[in-house]
């Protein structure tokens, strides 16, 4: 092999002299013995020729050792791979449970909590896709609580848990903890993946129902103000209109569209509106309803109100642009029972609202 073959040494530091002595081996040339200490300091030994035997053994030593060096570097590497993508699952399953518990805070803690079974759940079966009813007051995944999503899943569909998740379900997305309504969970790598890029390039539809405080008096509305992170909130929950910079934060649209007016069962009034994100920031729905004017009902971290039995925000829609063909989830309206005298039940003029149908 040619000088360069033994460069995995590095040619510097202490195998610096070792490079080159076997790069003149392997070339056949005669190298000098070391000085004995009983030698005078200018006499040297004879120099030995290297036989061709030698020099070929010691070619195939080398092989054998760099190849050995690099099946090493490899099983490493997989080794550090495999433990850093499971690192980062728990990390993020803590994050996750961080947020949950941020978000129960604001609301479990305030009120009355709903409490759910394992077995309260519907789900429909698309394809690699299911799409499930997320309950209200209901974590998605939480290592402490024995009732969330994920776990309601896996006890209703145990065929599809996936061992290699955090919980063992890929969501495409997420709700808050106190927002219920449609939620996609791919059954495949692949699924998710396309599902994410229809998110990831807002090409997804997403529709949500929610009931707001007070008499609305307009028909169309859009926010367009950028969601940050409210600086009065210690715990750093709640989020601001222009607020200050941080992660989910950013520029933000919400289109709106009036569905009905009516009263409360304690007779205050209140609206039901259409709303359609075109991004998706956090607690943007219920930042820009606060901003214009008209906070949601039972939304206790924003507006205090803890007389509703729950947050009156519900994810109604779903429609997914997939590659073998668009799929649309749409759920029944949960308010006909709350708002009474002037909401009559979303039909397909109010639902034309709010951008193309």
């Amino acid at each position: 092999p040619e000088p360069s073959t033994f460069a995995f040494f590095g040619g510097v530091g202490p195998w610096a002299g070792l490079s080159r002595r076997l790069a003149a081996i392997t070339a056949g040339a005669r190298l000098p013995h070391r000085r004995r200490a009983d030698d005078t300091a200018d006499r040297l030994h004879t120099p030995m020729p290297i036989g061709n035997s030698s020099a070929a053994a010691l070619r195939v030593v080398c092989r054998s050792t760099r190849t050995l060096m690099l099946s090493s570097s490899l099983a490493l590497a997989f080794v550090l791979t495999k433990y850093w993508h499971r690192l980062r699952r728990l990390v993020c399953a803590r994050l996750r449970r961080s947020q949950a518990d941020a978000d129960a805070a604001g609301t479990a803690t305030c009120r009355k909590r709903n409490r759910w079974l394992l077995s309260d759940l519907h789900v429909l079966r698309h394809a690699d896709y299911l799409f499930a009813f997320k309950l209200p007051d209901l974590h998605i995944d939480h290592p402490a609580e024995p009732v969330t999503l994920q776990t309601q899943l896996g006890a209703c569909h145990p065929e599809h848990v996936d061992p290699t998740t955090a919980f063992g379900f890929r969501l495409a997305h997420q709700l808050d903890y106190a927002t219920s309504g449609v939620l996609c969970v791919a059954l495949s790598k692949r699924a998710a993946k396309m599902a994410a890029a229809c998110f990831a390039g807002r090409t997804a539809r997403k529709c949500y129902l929610a009931l707001v405080h007070g008499h609305v008096q307009w028909v169309q509305a859009v926010c367009e103000r950028a969601i940050g992170l409210d600086e009065s909130d210690e715990r750093g929950f709640r989020m601001a209109v222009d607020g200050a910079p941080g992660k989910h934060c950013g520029p933000a649209r919400t289109e709106c569209a009036l569905v009905g007016r009516g009263y409360l069962d304690d007779g205050r009034p209140a609206s039901k509106l259409l709303l359609r994100p075109l991004t998706g920031r956090r607690h943007q729905l219920r930042v820009h309803c606060l901003h214009l004017g008209h906070g949601i009902v039972g939304d206790v971290a924003y507006t205090g109100d803890t007389a509703a039995p729950r947050m009156m925000l519900h994810a109604w829609l779903l429609k997914l642009p997939l590659a073998a063909g668009s799929v649309t989830v749409e759920t029944s309206d949960p308010f006909l029972s709350y708002l009474h005298a002037a909401a009559p039940p979303l039909g397909t003029a109010a639902r034309d609202n709010v951008g193309e149908a």
